[in-house]
């Protein structure tokens, strides 16, 4: 929103849930309606020339309403720019970590011919769609997306007449993602076996899920993170430190970080710690 903002858009309005960032929104001069945008009987009485959907379709359980509040947010004519995670890059940018495309906040998954399909039901036509590679850090990690645009046309086609292979790409991510776990799960064990004091670096999903299948059975002594949100809160029982505390500790260090475990190692290159697992 300050991006267009800044960008000479005057008339921007913005849906959020946090009540904290709706205010902080407010407070700089913008529109903030506290929705989700797929709850039933939406109360927005107006309608919008564009609507922006960056990773929201991906989160989104009721599918239907979302479809239909949409309509009913659009002028006729009017555009939607949605960017979604693309299926058919997930096995080719797979961040070493398996599953990760399956966290607990990812429940639909999409190609360009399954997202062209499910607009098409409320009469959205596909404008133009692409895959596109969004990077999240400077050490070339990038994230595999699709960035599409539609209009709403009361006279349209129907759907892509192609076949979705978004039902090929998943298996081959699990597939792929399978083949990995066995390989993490052996340093796990090792690390068990050695019972040498670890300090995890890196509370996310993907170190939950490491925790809950063996992890927690090693001898960890607490666990680190960037994030301020997670500091001095606890997972599985263990603490969530900052990174600092790693200056006066000798244990070794577990990387369990998805998405910027090239920059955390590049962080502990600097602290000059030598013993570090990346898993």
């Amino acid at each position: 929103m300050r991006f267009l903002g800044n960008n000479g858009y005057s008339n921007v309005s913005g849906m959020e849930l946090s009540e904290q960032n709706a205010h902080e929104l407010v407070r700089q001069g913008f529109t903030v309606y506290q929705n989700s945008i797929s709850e039933k009987q939406l109360k927005i009485d107006k309608q919008f020339d564009v609507l922006i959907l960056s990773h929201v379709l991906e989160h989104i359980y009721d599918i239907n309403t979302l479809l239909e509040n949409l309509g009913s947010l659009l002028r006729e004519d009017g555009f939607i720019y949605i960017e979604v995670p693309d299926v058919d890059g997930y096995a080719s940018y797979y961040f070493d970590a398996p599953f990760h495309y399956f966290d607990l906040e990812h429940i639909n998954h999409f190609d360009i011919i399954s997202l062209q399909r499910l607009m098409s039901q409320k009469r959205f036509g596909s404008i133009s769609a692409e895959n596109t590679l969004f990077e999240i850090t400077e050490y070339g990690d990038f994230y595999p997306q699709i960035s599409a645009m539609f209009q709403l046309k009361k006279d349209m086609n129907i759907g892509n007449p192609y076949a979705s292979e978004a039902n090929g790409a998943v298996k081959r991510y699990v597939r792929q993602s399978e083949k990995m776990s066995q390989t993490k799960q052996s340093l796990i064990k090792a690390l068990c076996v050695s019972n040498e004091p670890i300090v995890i670096w890196g509370v996310g999903a993907y170190c939950l899920n490491l925790l809950r299948s063996g992890l927690k059975n090693c001898n960890i002594q607490f666990c680190v993170d960037q994030d301020k949100q997670k500091q001095e809160k606890t997972v599985e029982g263990l603490m969530i430190c900052h990174p600092d505390l790693l200056l006066s500790d000798t244990s070794s260090i577990l990387v369990t970080s998805a998405l910027y475990r090239n920059d955390i190692i590049k962080q502990l290159e600097n602290m000059g710690k030598k013993q570090v697992y990346v898993i």
